[in-house]
């Protein structure tokens, strides 16, 4: 299961459900993980806060195997599926903010500035690749999954490294 095995006719219908689970559920996710991991077993509480990103992912290599076992009507098994597929960009995401946050010992003030920057850095470099890749997408008269996957590719390595250059790692 890929981002590109999703019915997109299918995902339209449940973009509410789906949006809900990536990011109201993985934030619940991480919460509770971590306050389960800092106090069953006692560890501080900003690792414990990475931890919960990790756990936080649910991807399709969980789901999948478990659609196929257990009888779900087509609207539930899709709707996981989306969820499965996407929450993996949401949690690695959460995760390296936590990770960043833990290695710069930010506190106060600080802490908000550099979530602010980060995300505000992340939707426009989204924003700006996600234009990039439609104007020749919508020229294409057939679009073959070969074909997006040709022009995704560039886009996704090199938007991390502009990201870095604009944090000012480069």
């Amino acid at each position: 299961m890929t981002g590109l095995d999703i019915d997109v006719r299918q995902l339209r219908k449940m973009q509410h459900s789906i949006v809900n689970l990536v990011t109201v559920g993985v934030i619940i996710t991480v919460i509770l993980a971590a306050i389960a991991a800092h106090v069953l077993l006692s560890m501080p509480f900003n690792i414990a806060l990475l931890f919960g990103a990790f756990v936080s992912a649910t991807g399709p290599a969980v789901i999948t195997p478990i659609i196929r076992h257990v009888r779900v009507n087509n609207k539930v098994a899709s709707t996981l599926q989306a969820e499965a597929v996407l929450n993996d960009g949401v949690s690695v995401i959460l995760a390296a903010l936590v990770f960043e946050w833990i290695v710069a010992a930010l506190t106060g003030i600080k802490v908000v500035e550099f979530l602010l920057i980060r995300i505000l850095n992340g939707v426009f470099f989204g924003i700006v690749s996600g234009i990039i890749l439609i104007i020749p997408l919508r020229k294409t008269p057939l679009l073959t999954e070969q074909y997006a996957r040709f022009c995704s590719l560039p886009l996704s390595i090199l938007t991390p490294f502009a990201q870095l250059g604009l944090t000012g790692y480069f």
